[in-house]
This record gives C-alpha cells, structure tokens and sequence, in this order.
C-alpha cells in the first residue's frame, strides 16, 4: 500500500467496498515494502471493519476467542506476523495474536520488528495456501 495524493484512505477503502461486493470474504492489506504509513494502515481497516462488519462477524462465528483480538489496537507487527506464514490458518494465527496480546512488552516490540527484517528475505514466509488448507474464505 503506498501513500499518495490519490492513494487515499478513501481510494483504498472504495477498492475493498468493490471486492467485497464481488464476493470476497476476506481482506489482507499487505506491505510487503514497507513504505505504507502505519496510520493509513490503520484509518483503512477502521474504514473497512465499520463498512462491512460482517466480514469481522464471519471470524467471531467460527472462532468466538476473536473478539478478545478486536479490543486491543492494531500494532505494526505481531507474533502472526513474524511466527506465521502467509499460508498459516486464520485460528492459528489468532493464537499468535493473542499470544502477542498476554506478553507485550516495549522490548517484544523491538524483537518483533527485528525479526520482520528477516522475513522480508526469508522465501518460505510466503508460502502460498494448500487447495485442501482451512481458511477464512472457506471453513
């Protein structure tokens, strides 16, 4: 996600209100270059999870320990961000958010963004998902 006079919160915000009426059922914004702004990053998902509720709804149905992740502020970087793999199932990943959330700390922060340095030069962080793999869009 880059920033610009046109890549707006509302740009963005449009292009998912598109996908998700074409049937998407879940969103990832990624920042696999690290030149988004992380208050973008934030204002687009507040923008996308008052819009469309529901796709929030879908996660609490099949996992009802997702509503502990919702009442904590979105960070930079998390356990399921460094632990995980792209192709790491959303329950598994909402363990290592949670996991994240009972051990913050200042310095796990810092570790935590240390540790992101290598997973942008770590080819098996994103691996893709297997045909048979459980995930959001299809339980």
């Amino acid at each position: 996600i880059t920033t610009s006079p046109v890549h707006t919160v509302e740009y963005y915000s449009a292009i998912a209100d598109k996908l998700i009426a074409a049937g998407a059922t879940e969103i990832c914004l990624k920042d696999m270059a690290g030149i988004g702004q992380p208050a973008l990053l934030g204002k687009l998902t507040k923008s996308i999870k008052d819009k469309h509720p529901e796709i929030i709804i879908q996660y609490m149905e099949e996992m009802p320990e997702f509503a502990f992740r919702m009442k904590v502020k979105a960070g930079l970087a998390g356990y399921a961000q460094v632990y995980g793999k792209y192709n790491t199932t959303p329950y598994d990943k909402l363990k290592l958010d949670l996991s994240y959330i009972e051990n913050y700390s200042v310095w796990l922060d810092i570790k935590l963004m240390l540790l992101t340095l290598k997973i942008l030069v770590t080819p098996e962080a994103t691996e893709g998902v297997d045909e048979n793999q459980t995930t959001a869009a299809k339980g």
